[in-house]
């Protein structure tokens, strides 16, 4: 027995049939629209991706400083982020054509790949390629011959425009093999070949900051070439101006034909010393000496035996003191040494030695004159007494000397 509620009209069913075909057809659609979504969404995390990887490479890019390194980052984001089978940068130099780097799956190994590229592969292709207004050349049916040249399929040609007159000329040819199916095809519109483009932009901007990164470098490099120059010239100068000033120093205090203390020089030494004993109350000897007979031996034998009789006294007065007592030719035929911390029991001793010198000197001497001198001694001690300034104990040393001269005078007369 068959339950009625279970029969259906042939209309019934012809309407459940549409119903469920108006059902098949939105399931259907529902699936190609999740297909394109979930597509699309891998689309965009590929590209997320992607610029992702070109914002660091851009990073990466700002922080190189030389050519090379450049290229060869660029190469590797090409095969291994772009998915390309390979590419070729080429350099253009003063009419010549040279790859600069090149890698990557090739169709054959093109005899080209050396260190010159043949002119006329590359007039062919740039003839051939039609640029846009990006400097990208695509793929034409008329250039077969540069394919198989090249080794490869299909490509693109970039020129890296800088728009610097003073840089090489760079190109970049980016493609693929023969069999391409796992690499990105060479498509205008495609993702890959836009993230190529942008790569390019960084590549651009990254050879005119590496250009002007070395041009600074080579004009500080020449500023400093010219600073150290300077400076040599400076140290020179300088080196230069002390021996001048030594020299000067030299000759505003030192006497020219003896090498004694001048009047200047023993003045300004001598007040030092009497500051010294003046403050420690210690005492100060001056030996005032006179060569006599100067005028009679210029007279007689000329001024050049003059100044030999002057510059002889000098040295025999250097044997006589201490390398740390002051002799000085005051003036013409006068001497006067300073000695330091001295005794006045020391004059009669001075006397004697430079008694005996000259008369030592003068039994060996082949000279027709004789050297001796009169000498002036003062001995000045502070704990016993004051004077106002060191010119005095001179003056007073000066008249003892006076009065020793005018005695010889006197003994000499008699």
């Amino acid at each position: 027995m068959v339950d009625d509620k279970l029969s259906f009209s042939d209309e019934e069913i012809k309407k459940l049939k549409e119903e469920n075909e108006t059902l098949s057809n939105q399931v259907k659609r529902l699936i190609k629209t999740e297909y394109i979504l979930y597509n699309t969404q891998i689309h965009l995390d590929e590209q997320i991706e992607l610029y992702k990887s070109l914002y660091a490479i851009g990073k990466k890019f700002s922080n190189t400083l030389d050519i090379k390194p450049l290229f060869h980052e660029m190469g590797d984001f090409i095969l291994e982020h772009l998915n390309y089978g390979a590419f070729i940068i080429m350099q253009k130099q003063n009419g010549y054509y040279s790859i600069f780097h090149k890698k990557g799956d090739f169709d054959i190994k093109p005899e080209e790949f050396k260190l010159k590229f043949e002119i006329e592969l590359i007039q062919q292709l740039f003839q051939d390629l039609t640029f846009n207004d990006e400097h990208v050349a695509f793929s034409n049916p008329k250039c077969v011959n540069c394919h198989k040249r090249l080794g490869l399929k299909d490509f693109v040609l970039y020129i890296l425009d800088t728009k610097n007159i003073n840089l090489p000329e760079y190109f970049v040819i980016v493609g693929n093999p023969e069999y391409n199916e796992f690499f990105s095809q060479i498509d205008i519109n495609d993702t890959m070949i836009i993230g190529l483009s942008n790569l390019v932009s960084f590549v651009i901007n990254s050879i005119n900051n590496i250009y002007h990164y070395q041009e600074l470098m080579k004009e500080r490099q020449y500023l400093e070439e010219k600073v150290d120059e300077r400076t040599k010239d400076l140290n020179v100068a300088m080196e230069e101006l002390r021996r001048l000033n030594s020299k000067l120093h030299f000759i505003s205090v030192k006497d020219e034909l003896t090498g004694l203390y001048n009047r200047r020089g023993f003045i300004s030494i001598g007040n030092e010393y009497f500051s010294i004993a003046q403050k420690n109350k210690s005492s100060l000897l001056i030996v005032y000496c006179d060569l006599d007979g100067l005028k009679k031996i210029n007279d007689t034998y000329g001024h050049q035996e003059g100044d030999f009789a002057i510059n002889q006294t000098g040295v025999l007065l250097t044997k006589i003191f201490r390398k740390t007592d002051i002799i000085s030719r005051f003036g013409g035929d006068e001497y006067v040494v300073l000695l330091d911390n001295g005794s006045d029991k020391y004059i009669d001793e001075i006397k004697k030695r430079l008694k005996y010198l000259f008369m030592e000197y003068n039994a060996n001497s082949c000279k027709e004159y004789e050297l001796s001198i009169s000498i002036g001694c003062v001995f000045f001690d502070f704990k016993k007494s004051n004077v106002s300034n060191f010119e005095e104990l001179i003056a007073m040393a000066d008249e003892i000397l006076y009065q020793e001269k005018h005695k010889k005078k006197k003994q000499t007369d008699n």
